[in-house]
């Protein structure tokens, strides 16, 4: 399989930050704090804050980190987490004439079941960008359509609930099973350079891949911070 577009995307963590690089521009779907939507992008930050963190306005503390580090704001996906880098989880693998890597920073303490607590509202209203506790990162070469990356956001999702499920997580309030946490975030990325995907679910091998990946990696992360 021609893996030469993953080798156009460079990673390094330096002064506790996450830099995914691209030399080529990615079309991306995020919910993180910069970069929102789909839109095309060549960086992508995880950016580990303290636990307490609560800076006025957490997107233009990302945008200067951008231009601290040379690279465009408006061509970035940022992320924020109280996780340590330490403890980043990277995973690749292929199949057929697809490949994936992702990253993960895997933290429970605000572990919530959704629809579970209405109180988790009440508390994250005060704080709409408090720091990603599951950030999930997914970069490929599959060339998605938008309603594919979509599919992947929602098979993704299911694994990192299937994760925390075969883990025992429960929402750290009513002790339920918990599907996530109160502010994860996720962020896909292709190269466009594979083969064209319409459909990323559980019936497709893209979307097995996928899965496979973020469980096997949440699972790993919550290992490590055990």
């Amino acid at each position: 399989m021609k893996m030469n577009s993953m080798n156009q995307i460079k990673n390094v963590v330096k002064e506790n930050i996450l830099f995914i690089n691209s030399e080529i521009s990615l079309t991306a779907i995020s919910s993180g704090v910069l970069g929102q939507g789909i839109k095309p992008i060549k960086h992508i930050l995880n950016v580990q804050v303290d636990k307490n963190y609560n800076h006025p306005n957490p997107k233009t503390h990302l945008k200067q980190i951008c231009i601290k580090h040379g690279l465009e704001p408006n061509m970035t996906s940022g992320l924020l987490t109280a996780v340590l880098m330490k403890d980043l989880v990277i995973l690749q693998d292929s199949i057929d004439e697809f490949w994936v890597k992702v990253f993960l920073t895997i933290g429970i303490t605000n572990a919530a079941g959704a629809g579970s607590a209405y109180n988790h509202i009440l508390k994250e209203t005060k704080d709409q960008y408090s720091p990603g506790t599951i950030n999930t990162i997914i970069i490929t070469n599959g060339s998605l359509t938008n309603g594919a990356l979509v599919n992947s956001v929602i098979t993704a999702t299911e694994a990192k609930s299937l994760a925390l499920a075969d883990t025992k997580v429960k929402d750290v309030i009513n002790g339920s099973l918990a599907s996530g946490t109160t502010s994860d975030a996720i962020v896909i990325a292709t190269t466009n350079t594979g083969p064209n995907v319409e459909y990323a679910g559980t019936a497709t091998n893209f979307g097995q891949l996928i899965g496979k990946l973020v469980r096997q990696g949440i699972k790993k992360g919550i290992k490590k911070g055990d």
